[in-house]
């Protein structure tokens, strides 16, 4: 537990490790091409702000709020891990107080996705608030019951030998492909930084794209992740605990974002990828090269390329979590402090509507 002062960094009352009871059976999972995809990626970090009924919530309660992105990176907890091992979840519980408290997660990318994650906070918020009710049967219901099994994941084209030959290529002194998330390539950038939300007009629409186009800028890369558990040619169940997703990429000039009807250029772009994958054979066409594709970009010595990344769903529905105190204040998903990033995820509202995260520097 660690509390926060407005002019006092953390501190730490307790740190506890947990591992499985002595009696748990032993058992082991193979990794899939999905998983070595994300292996040494940076976790899945998020953070989830609860209020404390008849106290005034702080302004980090607000969703409004504007403030430096080092204060959100402090309520993250770091993730151990090294070439032969890592731990899998780290949790950090920061209190605010007479305010409320945040429940920080991180948890390691090569284990699970997002919609994986998502499954496992609302599997224990589930349990906490049966329990807390008398209610516990210590059993989940079936849409919270993980499926576990890797032999759903066929490889049709041989894509794990060239994912593991791209682990290579990120660090030539390996030996092996290891476990130790590369955290200098994905280091948060927090300097200078803040985050807010903000709602953005027509003008504003307009003088982001003119700032795009004064950048010296060969092209954009719009990357989004895609969800495969419905899309391959085998459906894998909804429940699939891992790692089931691609990052999809599009290519954009700046100039076309000129035109009045750039947007929906970008927009038909993206439907044509997401049409693409749904194909029954064509979900997986051309993923053996992702891995030389991005080294090619890493090695483009001239570098004018821009990468935006969207993080996220708002299918995963975690202003739902309630742990038997009652549905968080707000959400948060750290990744955007790390690389050009928008953050998505469902309207606490309940309204169908789309949250976006950003880091802009101040």
């Amino acid at each position: 537990m660690a509390s926060l002062s407005p002019n006092r960094s953390l501190k730490p009352r307790d740190l506890c490790r947990i591992s499985p009871p002595p009696s748990s059976p032993k058992s082991s999972f193979s990794l899939t091409f999905f998983d070595f995809l994300w292996l040494r990626y940076h976790p899945v970090e998020r953070l989830f702000f609860f209020s404390v009924p008849h106290l005034n919530p702080s302004s980090f309660f607000l969703n409004k709020s504007r403030r430096n992105a080092s204060q959100s990176c402090a309520f993250v907890p770091n993730l151990d891990s090294s070439d032969s091992f890592s731990s899998v979840l780290s949790t950090q519980i920061t209190l605010f107080p007479n305010s409320g408290f945040c429940i920080g997660m991180s948890l390691h990318h090569g284990c699970l996705d997002g919609k994986s994650s998502s499954f496992f906070i609302k599997a224990w918020a589930h349990l906490c608030r049966t329990e807390a009710g008398n209610e516990s049967s210590g059993l989940l219901p079936q849409k919270l019951q993980p499926f576990l099994d890797r032999e759903v994941i066929i490889d049709p084209h041989g894509i794990e030998v060239a994912y593991i030959n791209g682990l290579f290529g990120l660090d030539p002194t390996l030996k092996k492909p290891g476990l130790k998330i590369l955290s200098d390539m994905f280091p948060p950038k927090v300097e200078d930084s803040s985050r807010a939300t903000f709602k953005l007009k027509h003008g504003d629409l307009n003088k982001i794209k003119e700032r795009v186009l004064q950048n010296k800028t060969r092209k954009l890369l719009f990357y989004f992740p895609a969800d495969y558990r419905d899309r391959l040619q085998h459906p894998i169940p909804e429940t699939y605990f891992g790692n089931c997703v691609m990052p999809q990429i599009i290519e954009i000039q700046p100039e076309d974002l000129k035109d009045e009807d750039g947007v929906v250029m970008v927009a038909k772009k993206i439907h044509r990828k997401i049409k693409k994958i749904e194909r029954e054979k064509g979900a997986l066409d051309g993923a053996e090269t992702l891995f030389s594709w991005y080294s090619s970009l890493l090695n483009d010595e001239e570098k004018q390329v821009m990468g935006i990344v969207v993080a996220g769903s708002a299918r995963f529905c975690l202003y739902q979590v309630d742990f038997g105190w009652g549905r968080p204040e707000k959400v948060e998903k750290i990744s955007v402090y790390r690389t050009i990033t928008m953050a998505m995820a469902e309207s606490k509202d309940g309204d169908g509507g789309v949250e976006v995260g950003l880091a802009l520097k101040t």
